[in-house]
């Protein structure tokens, strides 16, 4: 079954869901990207542990094939990045600051409503879910995606090595192919309000009529 959400499903942050999505995810990105990239380039997952609360998560990395060199990072934010006080928040922020004290371009994928976002130099619109891509030579400009809700995922541009053009990923084709490998339509059940943060009222009737219409509640 596909997933009732025209973008990303608030459900999927549920701590026994996200887990196994962050994997799908960056695994989905990685093969998407490969299929475009090469031969010039490869994408691979990278993955790196927290030991704090035993969890592997992954950054999908852009080499270029020719020497390696390590050209653009897709971060996909995990709870963990997020929140204050663990060792994978601190862990994160100093990454992240060398990633852009760094000749390499940074893309953020932040699909969670929970927890503290990584600072920005000036204020984003409001919005749940956010994408962020900091190209080298643009720095301190950001790229920002500010995504509602009821929006569809972004196709996204991913910078390589001058003077080769962006590729391209499509952000919802991916979440889509993720939601059906990862049978999540089995595990989450949608008679129940989605997890905190707590949503407004306008969007949690939202919510609800969206499910009604797809007789996943009554």
């Amino acid at each position: 079954m596909p997933s009732p959400f025209p973008g990303m499903d608030p459900y999927i942050e549920a701590p026994e869901v996200w887990s196994d999505f962050h994997g799908r995810l960056a695994s989905e990105i990685s093969a998407r990207l490969n299929q475009k990239l090469r031969p010039r380039y490869v994408a691979r997952m990278t993955p790196y542990v927290t030991y704090e609360v035993p969890l592997r998560l992954y950054t999908v990395e852009i080499h270029a094939v020719e020497n390696m060199e390590l050209v653009t990072a897709i971060e996909i934010l995990s709870p963990v990045n997020k929140r204050r006080g663990h060792d994978a928040y601190v862990d994160y922020l100093r990454k992240r600051r060398d990633l852009l004290r760094s000749s390499v371009h940074l893309m953020e994928i932040d699909l969670l409503r929970a927890g503290e976002r990584p600072p920005l130099e000036k204020p984003v619109p409001p919005a749940p879910y956010y994408v962020t891509l900091s190209r080298a030579n643009l720095r301190p400009k950001v790229d920002v995606w500010a995504i509602q809700l009821a929006d569809s995922l972004p196709r996204l541009p991913v910078p390589l090595r001058e003077p080769d053009p962006d590729s391209v990923l499509d952000l919802q084709a991916s979440l889509l192919a993720v939601y059906e490998q990862g049978g999540y339509d089995m595990l989450i059940d949608y008679r129940q309000p989605p997890p905190p943060p707590k949503l407004s009222d306008m969007e949690m009737e939202w919510i609800g009529e969206l499910l009604k219409a797809e007789n996943l509640r009554k």
